[in-house]
């Protein structure tokens, strides 16, 4: 049975019994009233904080938005920066009915001078982007022109020019536009000096001068949209200033609270002294022996409270009694334990939100956001899973067990969904108190790793209504977590789902330019030694490999003339001399020089004569990329006839039937296209065997939006399936078929294609024929 003080003092001491009674009562209604009054300023102090962080979601949203819109152009992008304002403003209304009119009204009126500030930079944006490509067309028209004057200077002056207009349009290199100015200047000097025709030069300085005129434009633009930038972006460090300024009014509110505070504890202060002191009156040596057990705990508590309203939320009043001072002094205890936690939760909150803008790196911001969790709950057993959509894994980015850091392999959600599975899946929190006892009514069966948790508590990462992720903390204990804990977990994954998905992209971004810069400088690199390779190619060629041919050439004549005379003059001697062994041996000389030596010097002439051919064929291919031919209309079908007619010999001799279909009239380089079906054509002669009973061949077009595409089939030998991208290489010949060549004319084909843009390849079967396709671009003009 509990004693109190009162009853034991109740007979002897029922006046001192009363008034410590009043003064108990008294000191708890101060307490009351204390913690009554700091609820209210948290409860306020945590709306203001949701409200707020509504405006600045909104205005990082916004801005967002606004970079994507910059980057691609897409008109969706103005529609998503509108909603966003609307989200600011819709947060100034909220803020409004907690007393801040003037500062909302404010923030609203800055929110519509950004949107109107965007809207302006959208048109202008859309303008610049128009005057860019007709910027580009009008460098592709002036290529197409200086490209029938076969120029190669102007054709270099011209791509330098075109260079530089791009590194501004794509990089808004301010370097560029001087440079480009000097590369139009020194064209233009070019082409004054070039042997061109008065009017044709006119023409193509005026089309340079339109084109800087545009590219002027353009400049104009750029820079009238960067300032336009600067005014709403100005709007919107308004909009986050003011929001700072209300929540420092909101933390002055907030310490006004605590002030009131201090002076109740200081008037409750008062009164325990007044008490006192009547109780003095009823007697002093009871008095003495009552304060020790009376005052300390109050003064104790007075103490305490004055040191909370200070902000030390640190104190505790020590409780020694089971009576009435005992419990008051216990829930003092409990309110500033519980004082302690909300604002420990608050400032939680509030450093999470500060993530979203102070760190980009993904570790950085989960090992942080683990930290600042573990300040409010405990994170010895935890993980934070982020899922990946295309591999349909689900991801343990950090992982703690009993304070731990571990490792867990990822796994795919549509084989183990899981608790963390069904969180993602409905985008709602998931309280189990007890696993093991609620096991056969959860709605999924959990995945169990090594020593099963009792209490899991689970909400889901969500940006724009798409679940990213899931964040967990668990407890080997059972009812480890309440409802409270889940709504404040709730509120910080909210705000760190922000983060964390800023981190992703951030770093998506960042590999993505990393490889994307890796590939152009592989490519590069990869052109330049083409190029150089192409270059030495020739010069072996022309140098190193002709002139030998031209002196073993020579040098076989004169030995021939020189045999012929030696083989002469023996036989002038051969009478003269007399008989026996050496008229025997000379005989048999000459008539070993009459044969061998002619035999001898024709495989030799032949061979030189094959190998200059060779040569000719590779100079050939060489200059297929160094020789540049206009490209006009060219019909055709009038090609594919004059095609035909020259090969007119061999068709009629095997008796082989032609169809030609409909050819249409296509924008090229005509004399390579007609190299193309040159060949085609002949190898179809050459392979449609020498058994066909009814040789066939047919030449066919049809439309492919974009390409022409054509054809050339026959109904010969067919070629095997190994072998059909191996004829594409050069000196590669099917080696059942007796033909004349060195391999190389489908490499020539394959070349002058991809100089038009397109594509060849082959269908055939052994035995059945074969039927080459390859394709046109329709758009050669952007070709280079």
């Amino acid at each position: 049975m509990k004693v109190t003080i009162f009853g034991k003092l109740l007979m002897g001491f029922g006046a001192m019994l009363l008034l410590a009674s009043f003064l108990g009562w008294v000191g708890l209604y101060s307490l009351s009233e204390v913690k009554g009054r700091i609820e209210k300023a948290v409860h306020k102090y945590a709306q203001l904080q949701s409200y707020v962080k509504q405006i600045r979601d909104g205005l990082l949203e916004a801005r967002g938005s606004e970079k994507d819109f910059l980057i691609k152009g897409e008109r969706k992008y103005v529609d998503q920066v509108r909603e966003r304002i609307g989200k600011i403003k819709e947060g100034c209304r909220k803020l409004s009915a907690l007393g801040f009119e003037g500062r909302t009204w404010e923030i609203a009126a800055f929110a519509d001078e950004y949107y109107k500030g965007f809207l302006q930079v959208a048109d202008r944006m859309e303008e610049k982007l128009e005057l860019a490509r007709r910027l580009r067309r009008k460098g592709a028209s002036l290529e197409d022109r200086l490209g029938e004057v076969g120029d190669r200077k102007l054709l270099l002056d011209l791509l330098s020019v075109r260079r530089y207009g791009e590194d501004f349009l794509l990089y808004n290199d301010v370097d560029a536009i001087a440079r480009l100015q000097e590369a139009i200047s020194a064209l233009k000097a070019d082409i004054e000096r070039a042997p061109i025709g008065g009017p044709s030069k006119a023409e193509v300085i005026a089309n340079l001068d339109d084109y800087w005129r545009m590219f002027s434009r353009v400049i104009v633009l750029g820079a009238g949209i960067e300032r336009l930038r600067g005014v709403y972006s100005d709007a919107a460090r308004s909009i986050e200033a003011m929001v700072e300024e209300i929540m420092a009014e909101g933390r002055e509110l907030a310490d006004e609270t605590l002030e009131g505070t201090e002076r109740t504890f200081e008037r409750s202060h008062r009164t325990t002294l007044m008490l006192l002191l009547t109780s003095l009156g009823v007697g002093i040596v009871l008095a003495f022996f009552l304060s020790r057990s009376f005052s300390k705990p109050v003064v104790d508590l007075t103490a305490a409270a004055t040191k909370v309203a200070g902000g030390d939320l640190d104190q505790k009043v020590k409780v020694r009694s089971r009576d009435e001072i005992g419990e008051l002094g216990r829930a003092f205890n409990r309110m500033v334990e519980d004082l302690k936690q909300r604002v420990e939760e608050m400032a939680v909150l509030h450093d999470v939100a500060l993530m979203t803008t102070s760190t980009l790196e993904l570790s950085e911001v989960l090992n942080r956001l683990r930290h600042q969790i573990g300040r409010v709950l405990d994170v010895s057993t935890f993980y934070l899973a982020l899922y990946d959509e295309e591999s349909d894994e689900l991801r343990f980015e950090l992982c703690f067990d009993k304070g731990k850091r571990i490792e867990r392999p990822p796994r795919k959600l549509s084989e183990e969904k899981g608790l963390s599975g069904y969180v993602m899946e409905t985008k709602q929190p998931l309280l189990v108190g007890d696993v093991l006892e609620e096991l056969e009514s959860l709605p999924v069966k959990p995945v169990i790793h090594g020593e099963p948790s009792r209490s899991w508590l689970g909400v889901p990462l969500v940006v724009k209504d798409r679940a990213i992720g899931v964040l967990t903390i668990q407890s080997y204990e059972p009812y480890a977590f309440d409802e409270r804990d889940e709504q404040l977990l709730s509120t910080i994954a909210g705000q760190a789902a922000i983060a964390i998905e800023n981190a992703r992209l951030y770093e998506e971004t960042r590999r993505f330019a990393q490889e994307l810069e890796r590939k152009v400088e592989e490519r590069t690199e990869e052109l330049v030694r083409a190029n150089k390779e192409l270059e030495d190619f020739t010069y072996i060629v022309s140098h190193d490999l002709k002139a030998p041919l031209v002196n073993i050439q020579g040098f076989s004549k004169r030995l021939e003339t020189v045999c012929n005379r030696v083989v002469q003059e023996l036989k002038e001697i051969y009478p003269e001399v007399d008989g026996g062994d050496l008229k025997e041996r000379l005989g048999g000389l000459i008539d070993e020089m009459e044969k061998k030596v002619p035999q001898s010097l024709d495989f030799i002439f032949k061979g030189v004569e094959r190998m200059s051919s060779m040569v000719e064929d590779l100079l050939h291919l060489s200059r297929l990329s160094t020789r540049p031919v206009p490209r006009t209309d060219v019909d055709i079908s009038e090609l594919v006839q004059e095609v035909l007619g020259t090969m007119q010999y061999q068709i009629e001799s095997r008796g082989i039937e032609v169809k030609l279909g409909q050819l249409p009239v296509v924008y090229c380089e005509g004399s390579r296209i007609k190299e193309v079906f040159s060949n085609l054509i002949s190898n179809a002669i050459m392979y449609i065997g020498e058994d066909n009973p009814s040789p066939r061949i047919e030449i066919g077009y049809r439309d492919e939006g974009d390409y022409h595409l054509f054809l050339v089939r026959d109904n010969g030998i067919g070629i095997d399936k190994e072998d059909q991208e191996k004829i594409f290489r050069i000196f590669t010949r099917l080696g059942e078929a007796k033909a004349e060549g060195h391999g190389m004319g489908l490499a020539f084909v394959k070349k002058i294609v991809q100089r038009h843009g397109g594509r060849i390849w082959v269908e055939s079967e052994k035995g059945k024929g074969s039927t080459f396709y390859f394709t046109v671009s329709k758009h050669l003009e952007e070709v280079v």
